[in-house]
């Protein structure tokens, strides 16, 4: 599979926009760079957090329906 920046360079060439195409591309690789390095992925994983329990309940856990009597 071609990467975004092929992509768009075989587009551009279609189009004829080849010098515009890649003033695009490199600006959009500067701001992904510039948005990596403020953002560094932790040398360990972050662990994901479940949702908060549900307030009404307490426990987060569902809520058992009461037994009918005479059923089965």
């Amino acid at each position: 599979m071609d990467t975004w920046q092929e992509q768009a360079t075989l587009i551009a060439e279609v189009l004829g926009e080849q010098e515009r195409t890649a003033s695009v591309v490199r600006d959009l690789e500067a701001r992904i760079a510039d948005v990596a390095a403020r953002h560094p992925v932790p040398a360990t994983p972050v662990p994901a957090e479940g949702p908060p329990p549900c307030s009404s309940r307490g426990s987060g856990a569902p809520a058992r329906r009461p037994s009918r009597a005479g059923s089965a």
